[in-house]
């Protein structure tokens, strides 16, 4: 290697430096007014569980997806460097929420990005577009169900809200991933006690309200069913006597 010619480290800590010359996180990266940032969120389930008070406890990642072109560049200017894996600490971050959740985990996103390991770092492509996934968290709801019929073998009502804590819809405008009405549960465990049913995700759940002001304030209302799948007692493991079929996402 002649002393002048670049390693894949020398591009890259080019392409940081020119990246973050005048970047500031602070900012929302908004081009124009009336062009907001689209987020995309995108959850997946892989455990649930529900005390006999309602309270729904699942185990969810989830997936933030959006585009900060100040954050864009030319492979070919930086020796063909198409991706950076970045702190999440240094750039702009949208404040998404858990609405609903009864823990702090689950009503601030950043707390499971950076939960005391090392921060989840932020794919950003050359497009400039970002995604984001948190480790495993904790988010904790209160069933919705009103009846609580045939506890504790029942189906109960359930949701999960998630939107922006401080930005209008003219800012970011929110849609669910890929257009997944439904939460991923592809990744469940095998043996959770508690699974989401056929009956569940039979709607869109962008959902937009505007609380008497002139704005729109966008949020993803996620609503579906839950049922137990089996109790451990005295004399080992009981199954439900009258499952419904578990939900599949092909079937939204």
């Amino acid at each position: 290697m002649s002393p002048k010619e670049k390693t894949r480290i020398d591009h890259i800590a080019s392409l940081k430096r020119d990246l973050f010359k005048n970047y500031d996180k602070e900012v929302i990266p908004m081009m124009k007014e009336d062009e907001p940032v689209n987020l995309a969120v995108s959850p997946t389930v892989i455990y649930m569980d529900m005390d006999d008070k309602g309270v729904i406890n699942l185990h969810m990642w989830v997936r933030l997806m959006w585009k900060d072109e100040r954050l864009a560049w030319n492979p070919e200017e930086y020796g063909g460097v198409g991706q950076l894996n970045l702190p999440n600490s240094k750039i702009w971050m949208p404040d998404v929420i858990c609405f609903n959740g009864l823990n702090p985990e689950a009503t601030g996103l950043d707390k499971a990005f950076d939960s005391g390991r090392r921060q989840t770092p932020v794919l950003v492509y050359a497009s400039g577009d970002c995604t984001i996934v948190t480790s495993s968290m904790e988010v904790k709801v209160q069933c919705t169900d009103e009846e609580f019929a045939n506890w504790p073998w029942g189906e109960y009502d359930a949701k999960v809200t998630f939107g922006s804590w401080t930005y209008k819809g003219r800012e970011i405008k929110l849609s669910a991933g890929e257009g997944s009405w439904s939460f991923d549960n592809s990744n469940m465990v095998p043996n959770s006690p508690f699974y989401i049913t056929v009956n569940s995700f039979k709607s869109d759940p962008l959902d937009v309200k505007t609380y008497g002001t002139e704005d729109e304030y966008m949020s993803l209302d996620y609503k579906f069913k839950v049922q137990r799948r089996y109790r451990i007692t005295e004399t080992g493991k009981e199954s439900n006597p009258d499952p419904v079929p578990e939900f599949k996402p092909t079937q939204q």
